[in-house]
């Protein structure tokens, strides 16, 4: 998938910002670690839905017309459409996913597999469907956004470290 990313980015022959593009390749990885999802089309109909979510969730608390929290605020009294719309998408996803592999059809050696698989021997650790889809989402969330800055980090260091000049001894 990284390949993939940064071909796209070679033939689009654009600037692109490190934060962006890290975001991308990690909401990837992300997603293939915890659902084994590869297919293009529906990792960005993911991320566009996680990111409107986490935008709403994220947001600074001031309750004025225009800012996010004013936005999540809204969501939440099911006033924004597009967050309904995309939270619904997300659940509506997870829960098909879910479902197919509790049936049988899919099997994915992933986080969400042994979400499931515990379910048929630990009566005393069971998630519902909503809690293992809550715990897909959050992972998802945390593990994009601070797997991303990481990377940066680790980018800006290996800048500022001072590189050796060669045959000046």
């Amino acid at each position: 998938m990284l390949c993939e990313r940064l071909k796209k980015v070679q033939r689009e022959g654009k600037s692109f910002t490190m934060l962006d593009f890290n975001m991308k390749i990690t909401f990837d990885a992300m997603c293939d670690m915890l659902m084994s999802i590869k297919d293009v089309s529906l990792l960005e109909q993911i991320e566009r839905d996680c990111t409107v979510v986490f935008d709403a969730m994220l947001s600074f608390p001031i309750v004025i017309s225009g800012t996010k929290y004013y936005e999540g605020i809204k969501a939440r009294l099911c006033l924004s459409l597009i967050y309904i719309q995309a939270h619904g998408r997300l659940m509506e996803t997870f829960k098909e996913m879910i479902t197919a592999r509790r049936n049988g059809k899919r099997y994915h050696e992933d986080f969400l597999q042994s979400r499931l698989d515990k379910d048929s021997f630990l009566a005393d650790q069971n998630l519902d469907d909503e809690e293992i889809i809550d715990n897909l989402l959050t992972l998802i969330i945390a593990g994009q956004t601070t797997t991303a800055a990481a990377m940066i980090w680790g980018v800006k260091f290996l800048e500022s470290i001072e590189k050796p000049k060669i045959g000046s001894e």
